[in-house]
């Protein structure tokens, strides 16, 4: 090895992120944050982004702010993560047995 870090999207690979795997640990990493922020009260705080005067802590803007950001992801991308991890598996595993089938000479 070289000694510097992957860049680009191989990068990516070789850490697992873009794989079906890493789409599920995404998917349920957002969906455990945007839990605990719903657990401990961040919706009220999201008012904020209404043009409503927030409360006088100073935890309230990040935290309406931090509760709107995962709930849309909740949302939008949560969903999107974990359906295409099945099919990414699928094609993953697909490729994997015609590059074995490659190397071994059969068809």
């Amino acid at each position: 090895m070289s000694g510097k870090p992957p860049q680009g999207w191989r990068a990516l690979v070789r850490f697992q992120l873009v794989s079906p795997r890493g789409f599920l640990i995404t998917a349920a990493t957002l969906a455990v944050v945007f839990a605990v922020l719903h657990l401990v009260g961040a919706r009220e705080h999201a008012s904020v982004l209404c043009g409503q005067i927030p409360e006088a802590s100073a935890l309230a803007v990040p935290l309406g702010v931090a509760y709107v950001f995962f709930y849309v992801a909740f949302a939008l991308v949560v969903p999107v993560l974990v359906l295409a991890a099945g099919p990414f598996a699928l094609l993953q595993r697909a490729f994997d047995r015609a590059r074995s089938r490659a190397q071994n000479g059969t068809s």
